[in-house]
């Protein structure tokens, strides 16, 4: 990634249908760990987008994932996906993955992102890990052509944003139209 070898797709996805793969997932996981898991879209008209669907699912994941890690039994994990503008052929998403579990003290957010920076506390010291990978998250991230960033506070858990631009997938867009407009109809079909 930092000698810029990392390839970017631009291939045709549909949003809810790659939100209710990933999410199929991670309720899993939430479940197993006994947390309330939940996937909200707000404001998303552009469904048919074109992007790294790989590389975003490694980004969420990976943030989910750090989520469940970090939340106690009985705490809450979300996801939330804003569309927050469009212009022209794009349309720009906000992930927002929010958490209840122990937070980061006032002033790491700046460090977080940093090569092998962990917070040292109690807590974090128990969940080990090398502190590599938010940085290969925002390297992924700003690759894409997108940010990412942090609001926390000690003991009551994070938000972490990724802020991303998507390409409208026109074609698939006229295709869902053409669906619609023939769920109308009522059809009998007869084959020997």
């Amino acid at each position: 990634i930092e000698k810029n070898g990392m390839n970017v797709t631009n291939k045709p996805f549909h949003l809810r249908e790659f939100i209710n793969n990933l999410g199929s997932v991670v309720f899993e996981q939430a479940r197993q760990k006994g947390l309330d898991f939940a996937v909200r879209l707000e404001g998303v008209t552009e469904e048919y987008l074109a992007g790294d669907q790989l590389r975003l699912n490694q980004v969420l994941m990976h943030l989910i994932g750090n989520a469940i890690k970090f939340t106690a039994k009985g705490g809450k994990v979300s996801l939330t996906v804003r569309q927050t503008a469009l212009k022209e052929d794009s349309a720009y998403l906000s992930f927002a993955v929010a958490d209840s579990g122990i937070g980061l003290r006032e002033g790491y957010e700046n460090r977080i992102f940093n090569a092998f920076e962990q917070e040292e506390t109690v807590n974090s010291r128990m969940f080990g890990g090398t502190g590599l990978g938010l940085p290969l998250v925002k390297n992924m991230v700003e690759t894409m052509g997108g940010s990412i960033s942090v609001q926390s506070k000690l003991g009551e858990g994070s938000i972490f944003t990724v802020n991303l631009p998507f390409g409208i997938n026109r074609y698939a867009v006229g295709d869902a139209q053409k669906r619609r407009a023939y769920e109308s109809l009522n059809v009998l079909l007869v084959d020997d």
